[in-house]
């Protein structure tokens, strides 16, 4: 099941967005070739790869942080994880 929920959690999210994301660079679009890395200055390359992980890494995590939230918020479970009488702390400090 943890496989399951963290491929269509994490993994499917996250290969769209790269997979969308390639319209951010502008050699996306053009074909493996040698030609486009012999034209283009090195800076340039690096710059566009730079841009495209910068963006694509930021709305990764912000997607997956919003998909998990949305899952724990939306899962039945019982409320709270910690009961509230109990030896401890904060038992003590709210007397």
């Amino acid at each position: 099941m943890q496989i399951f929920l963290s491929f269509w959690l994490i993994v499917v999210p996250t290969a769209a967005i790269f997979w969308l994301a390639r319209a951010v660079v502008p050699a996306g679009e053009a074909e493996l070739s040698d030609e486009y890395f012999r034209v283009t200055p090195l800076f340039e390359i690096v710059w566009h790869l730079t841009l495209y992980a910068f963006i694509a890494t930021w709305v990764t995590i912000v997607v997956t942080s919003l998909l998990g939230c949305l899952f724990i918020r939306w899962t039945a479970a019982s409320p709270g994880l910690y009961p509230r009488a109990g030896s401890g702390a904060l038992s003590s400090c709210t007397e």
